[in-house]
């Protein structure tokens, strides 16, 4: 199971995963994300999707199994051939990491899911079935050719290697508290606070122009009142289009009994930002936000549960005036509380 791989790779990263900004993504917080993203009563399969620092590959490995789910319900087949496999990953699942032993890992859980599709008696015996080179060692020329890249998403230019996107999901690094010089150029260069998870909320809007983005972000990113981070918002809430906010901050502290913290060897607060980089046609007045106010309905090792009296509707035109109290009295207060 790939969440058994990342578990592991999350144990042998140890203390430096705090200087990159690394955490494991818990399986269930992906599949609430991308259960919203790609339904299993879709019949769209032939959607491009990028995790823009996937780390051990939790989020590709589970859209791949999703993607591969849809191909079979939109063909009416219970089996689904190695050329098809073949073909979803290599058209539609794309990566980006920093860490190479990380991409390896991602690597490693794509391959599992391919084989797990095929037939065991006819596996080895198959001469064509040899399984894609996934990892690219070279933009041109003589390298191999792949869809994972093992490079730095914020000082690489991605623009002429990648296809438009339908959707980029994920969970990047998120601290002050880094090494990397083109975050802190990059947060410069825009006026940003220098937050890690910044640059990549602000990057993959380019690499999707016209798709959906779900990324998982520290909650200081909407509720922290100095003027760089309020620089930050007002691109997002007034020049993007935010779909939705879920507010997961109470996780950070479950008990036991309840499945634990939601990042096992983090407490930071944090939330799922559902947004698209245009804001062309009809945009509703209200930006959707759920903040459940207790742990008690859910247990984290085996289901977050959405239950619509923690969902708010925020006024769109409140939101973008950049009051952090917005947030604060959308998770604790009721619908009225705002007036």
């Amino acid at each position: 199971r790939i969440e058994l791989l990342s578990e592991i790779y999350e144990h042998f990263l140890g203390a430096s995963k705090t200087s990159k900004g690394q955490y494991y993504t818990p399986s269930n917080l992906v599949d609430l994300i991308l259960s919203e993203k790609i339904p299993d009563d879709s019949l769209k399969w032939d959607m491009k999707i990028l995790d823009p620092a996937c780390g051990s590959g939790i989020f590709l490995v589970e859209s791949y199994k999703r993607l591969i789910r849809i191909w079979k319900l939109a063909n009416g087949k219970e089996k689904i051939d190695f050329e098809s496999l073949k073909a979803i990953l290599c058209n539609n699942i794309y990566g980006i990491d920093i860490d190479a032993t990380a991409l390896s890992v991602a690597s490693f859980g794509l391959y599992l899911t391919l084989i797990n599709e095929l037939d065991p008696r006819t596996l080895w015996a198959r001469p064509d079935f040899k399984l894609p080179c996934l990892i690219r060692t070279g933009d041109s020329g003589g390298g191999k050719v792949g869809n994972l890249w093992c490079k730095d998403t914020i000082a690489t230019d991605f623009m002429p290697m990648l296809p438009e996107m339908d959707l980029v999901v994920g969970n990047p690094p998120y601290g002050t508290k880094h090494e990397q010089k083109s975050i802190t150029a990059y947060c410069k260069r825009f006026g940003f606070a220098d937050e890690m998870a910044l640059p990549f909320i602000h990057k993959v809007a380019t690499l999707c122009p016209n798709g959906e983005i779900a990324l998982v972000v520290n909650m200081k990113v909407l509720t922290n009142a100095t003027s760089t981070y309020g620089h930050f918002r007002d691109w997002l809430l007034r020049e993007t289009y935010v779909e939705k906010i879920y507010n997961l901050s109470i996780f950070r502290n479950a008990p036991t009994e309840f499945g634990g913290s939601l990042f096992s060897s983090a407490k930071t607060p944090v939330a799922v930002l559902y947004y698209r980089s245009s804001r062309l046609g009809r945009l509703s007045k209200h930006i959707t936000y759920w903040a459940p106010r207790t742990y008690v309905k859910s247990n984290l090792l085996y289901d977050i549960v959405l239950d619509s009296c923690d969902l708010k509707y925020l006024p769109r035109k409140l939101c973008e005036s950049n009051e952090t109290w917005v947030w604060k009295i959308g998770a604790w207060g009721n619908a009225m509380s705002h007036r």
